[in-house]
């Protein structure tokens, strides 16, 4: 009996000695070594050419001012480098801008243009004096033209006011409409902010004020984005989603253009509950100013 016990334990029960015990007692030392290298060929040879090309072509962040702290999210190749999306900011982007998709706000993203979200309550945000902008809402009347007169006042040129939901900005649409400002609205708006009447909606002079929303208009509003400058633009609403759709509709790449996002109701033509003013009134035009000022500064 002893002598079986001590035959059994060299007995070996691999199946395959390429993956179960490499150096197995019964092999001979030519069949150890040959195990030996299949490994390193297969495994550590692959292991280290993805650290180098990792060294080579590290991650990209865009928008990291935005991205920061996000932990999540995915890696795709472009142009044989790595850009670097958090899904985080991506799924906030959808959320707060009405109409868009994850790939949409990639896209856009990869192509170089950059996004970012000024939620409610958020900490102050900062944009460049510098930068030439464009604002835009719903209808173009109330938000929109309060955020240009903010940016006037703070010495930014300010190019257009887009009313992206109801004009043929958006390319969902299927009506041109824009509201029209009447003599006690422009009034309450220039005593408010000081910074001169609200300005004609974009295509307003080609379009007039009422029109269906045409190939021949579309194409117009089509026309403008693919021609113009660097625009930063600062959207509430469905303007966001409009000027996003727009911009992707451009060749080539989008580096310049920016998008700061202000998913805020129109609390001028809908003042809070328990606000102490009334819609269209001064008060309800300088206490939107006073929101803006207190999320957004300008700086050199």
């Amino acid at each position: 009996m002893l002598v079986n016990n001590i035959l059994s334990v060299s007995v070996c029960n691999c199946h395959n000695h390429f993956f179960e015990n490499l150096l197995c007692d019964t092999l001979p030392t030519v069949q150890k070594v040959a195990n030996v290298f299949f490994h390193i060929l297969t495994l550590g040879i692959p292991l280290i050419l993805y650290h180098v090309i990792a060294c080579i072509f590290p991650k990209k962040e865009i928008g990291e001012e935005s991205l920061s702290g996000n932990p999540t999210g995915s890696v795709i190749p472009v142009e044989d480098t790595f850009v670097y999306i958090s899904e985080t900011f991506v799924a906030h982007c959808v959320k707060s801008i009405q109409r868009v998709t994850h790939e949409e706000v990639e896209e856009f993203c990869h192509r170089g243009g950059a996004i970012e979200i000024v939620d409610e309550g958020d900490d102050i945000h900062e944009i460049p004096r510098s930068d030439i902008y464009s604002t835009g809402c719903s209808s173009g009347v109330n938000r929109s033209q309060t955020m240009r007169a903010f940016l006037l006042n703070e010495q930014c040129d300010v190019r257009s006011v887009i009313a992206g939901g109801d004009s043929g900005a958006n390319p969902q649409g299927d009506f041109h409409t824009l509201g029209d400002f009447g003599e006690d609205e422009q009034r309450n708006f220039t005593v408010a902010l000081g910074s001169g009447e609200k300005i004609p909606q974009l295509g307003r002079e080609q379009f007039g004020v009422f029109t269906e929303s045409t190939v021949q208009v579309k194409q117009w509003y089509q026309d403008y984005f693919n021609n113009c400058e660097e625009y930063h633009f600062v959207t509430f609403s469905h303007s966001g989603s409009s000027v996003l759709n727009r911009l992707l509709k451009r060749d080539g790449r989008l580096e310049g253009f920016k998008i700061t996002h202000l998913p805020w109701g129109d609390e001028i033509n809908h003042p809070p509950k328990g606000s102490d003013f009334e819609h269209g009134s001064q008060a309800s035009y300088r206490a939107f100013y006073d929101k803006i000022d207190k999320h957004i500064r300008i700086v050199d």
